[in-house]
């Protein structure tokens, strides 16, 4: 266990006031702006603000290692959970700017969007004419935040918005992509976007609770089925110390349970669901080239915020792809660490 791990498992008992304190450290200004460049928007606006998100960049992103600036606007504190700018995304987005995963793609799709720094950043940086990414959301006023951002970080020609709740076929009720009896789920999986389109599929911070690793799995199932080119990648952040994380989960709004699980359960449900569709799933920690990007754009006190929460040592990476079979798999872990 790394001493940030065990120092995250033994605060998990101590008093709500300390998870309260590393939820308002985690809460105060991140470069905060006037509100000049959006003409007044802030002005009088007691609960957004402006943040100035610096990304490092190095080749082939770059000639020569730099850094650039994105402003994202987001609310000072959620809930809704979309309309804050959480870590999750930001490393996400990093990764990719270190690894050749999507270098060439014409068609990526964004779950859980938020505020929509990683769609942003990815629509910035590509490399193809034809690239376009889709920020998908379920909240109608992170929907609408995301829209602002795309407009003011000028990628609307390259990001797309619509609504997709994770877990629906169309924005119907959950589990509308769970297998029917006999095992198919054609007629019940239609989508906001063309998925016979899509070459990725990205996410960070999309699981909170149990149910929703669940829906994330069969969705992905789901997305298979039509089109089993399609690659997933997703930064899921583990909750399962009940400290600083969850205290932070717990200002968003997001139920937490306390567990002696050694992941956290929406993780572990999340796995199990997997296996049980028959999906491959490697895991793969976060590396500390990307670790060290991100530090070197982040002031003295954001990198003190991210150690209180225990951030780092919450990131989880997943790729999913399809199994030999959808189906099967069922009696059997289906995941892999890389």
């Amino acid at each position: 266990m790394s001493s940030r791990r065990a120092f995250r498992a033994s605060v998990a008992g101590a008093p709500a006031t300390f998870a309260g304190f590393a939820a308002a450290l985690f809460s105060v200004s991140q470069g905060e702006g006037d509100g000049s460049r959006e003409g007044g928007w802030l002005k009088g606006k007691r609960f957004w603000k402006q943040t100035a998100v610096n990304v490092s960049l190095r080749p082939p992103f770059s000639a020569e290692p730099r850094t650039k600036t994105f402003f994202i606007r987001q609310q000072k504190r959620p809930p809704p959970i979309g309309t804050v700018l959480w870590p999750a995304g930001r490393v996400l987005l990093q990764w990719f700017l270190h690894r050749d995963v999507i270098r060439g793609a014409d068609f990526v799709v964004e779950i859980g969007a938020g505020c929509g720094l990683t769609a942003i950043g990815l629509a910035a940086f590509a490399d193809s004419e034809k690239f376009t990414i889709v920020a998908t959301d379920s909240c109608a006023a992170s929907l609408e935040n995301l829209r602002f951002n795309i407009a003011e970080n000028a990628v609307g020609d390259r990001v797309n918005v619509c609504e997709w709740e994770i877990g629906s076929a169309n924005g119907g009720r959950r589990g509308d992509c769970s297998p029917d009896s006999d095992g198919t789920r054609t007629q019940r999986c239609r989508f906001p976007v063309d998925v016979k389109r899509m070459q990725h599929v990205i996410g960070a911070d999309v699981v909170y609770h149990g149910a929703e690793g669940v829906a994330l799995a069969e969705t992905i199932a789901c997305v298979l089925s039509e089109n089993p080119e399609v690659e997933f990648h997703l930064l899921l952040v583990d909750r399962f110390s009940g400290g600083a994380v969850a205290g932070l989960s717990g200002v968003a709004g997001a139920p937490q349970a306390v567990t002696s699980f050694d992941v956290d359960p929406a993780i572990r449900d999340f796995e199990t669901a997997a296996a049980r569709l028959g999906l491959r799933v490697e895991r793969e920690e976060i590396g500390g080239d990307v670790r060290e990007a991100v530090q070197k754009t982040q002031t003295i006190v954001e990198r003190g915020r991210w150690w209180a929460a225990g951030f780092w040592d919450g990131f989880v990476l997943y790729h999913v792809t399809k199994g030999s079979s959808l189906q099967e798999g069922r009696d059997q872990h289906a995941v892999e660490k890389t």
